[in-house]
């Protein structure tokens, strides 16, 4: 006799290898966050860089970090680097940071908010636009 497939069992198989997988893309999103908060805080806090240098340069330590991480742990990517697999990375980046950036600027200039403040505000704005961006256009299946 041949078994009927478990659809019910099927569905949750598959829900919790999305949700397992937003688990990880969050995990390594804490590396990163660490990663760059600290990296941005040395140096501007610490070494007195201006926010608009020391915010890329702690965000592409991290970025870096997410990069591999991401393609090898959360999203499961085990082949070798393509080039438009990077540069499409770096374009969702590159509209995350800039979103950050002006973030980081309204919160300060305008609003008098702590830069550290503004850029854990800024986290808010990041976060969901690299996952959505890497889960369906950079790692997408």
């Amino acid at each position: 006799m041949e078994e009927k497939p478990n659809i019910v069992f099927d569905l949750i198989n598959k829900l919790w290898i999305k949700f397992e997988q937003f688990i990880k893309f969050n995990l390594v999103g804490l590396v990163n966050t660490a990663i760059t908060f600290i990296i941005f805080a040395l140096l501007n806090k610490f070494f007195q860089i201006n926010k608009f240098v020391a915010e890329p340069v702690g965000y592409s330590c991290g970025l870096i970090n997410s990069f591999i991480m991401n393609k090898l742990w959360t999203f499961g990517k085990k082949h070798r680097f393509h080039v438009l697999e990077g540069i499409k990375f770096v374009i969702v980046n590159g509209i995350a940071l800039g979103g950050t950036l002006l973030i980081l600027m309204v919160s300060e200039d305008y609003l008098h908010i702590d830069v550290l403040w503004g850029k854990l505000i800024g986290y808010c704005f990041s976060i969901p636009v690299n996952y959505l961006g890497f889960k369906f256009w950079v790692f997408k299946d």
